[in-house]
């Protein structure tokens, strides 16, 4: 077990990048980040680390308070971390599925329609990828020097998120006229063609 300065440390050094590829992911992609699953994974494990990071501060300090005889009242005690510790639970199977997902079927997809959408600077190609693979850098690098509990009850989170984003992709197709992933998840057969609007170009 690493030493609580260390494993606050390291959360420290995550944030700030997750904050950049965050901004970046959803300037690549603007308002249509929402419906690619990789935009949740990494907005989950910020959230994830936004959460515990502070709180666990203040639990250590509630501890050493406890453990030296102070009588710490039920609504003193800091109760964030719950919160943490609910989204690192959706943060795992999101993660999880995203990298699965992308690296097997989705990354042509999504890395072709943000060049046809918003340009086709080669940079743009790479926040995507980096956007996919390091919250799952992250994730695990956090779970080699913490003990997280993980709740049996958080399972049922879990289906209804995939069932909301389902939902919301298909809110989203609908709304643009094209589906968000075009092969591998589309909900109808044809969809209408903007293809000869005109391009911005790349930068």
């Amino acid at each position: 077990m690493k030493s609580f300065k260390t494993m606050q440390w390291v959360r420290f050094l995550f944030i700030l990048p997750l904050v950049i590829v965050w901004g970046l992911n959803f300037y690549v992609n603007v308002k249509k980040c929402i419906l690619y699953l990789n935009f949740w994974a990494l907005t989950m494990t910020l959230l994830y680390l936004l959460c515990i990071f502070p709180s666990a501060g203040r639990l250590q300090v509630e501890v050493k308070l406890i453990q030296n005889g102070a009588q710490l009242e039920e609504k003193e005690l800091s109760s964030s971390w719950k919160l943490g510790l609910f989204f690192n639970s959706l943060a795992w199977p999101i993660t999880m599925t995203s990298v699965v997902l992308f690296t097997l079927f989705l990354s042509d997809e999504q890395v072709c329609a943000t060049y046809f959408d918003f340009g086709f600077a080669q940079w743009r190609g790479a926040v995507v990828f980096i956007a996919t693979y390091f919250p799952m850098l992250v994730l695990v690098v956090d779970f080699m020097i913490n003990s997280v509990v993980f709740s049996y009850k958080h399972l049922l989170i879990n289906v209804l998120f995939f069932l909301f984003y389902i939902f919301i992709t298909f809110i989203g197709s609908t709304i643009q006229d094209r589906p968000i992933y075009a092969n591998h998840l589309a909900f109808r057969s044809t969809y209408g063609s903007d293809y000869d609007m005109p391009r911005p170009n790349a930068t």
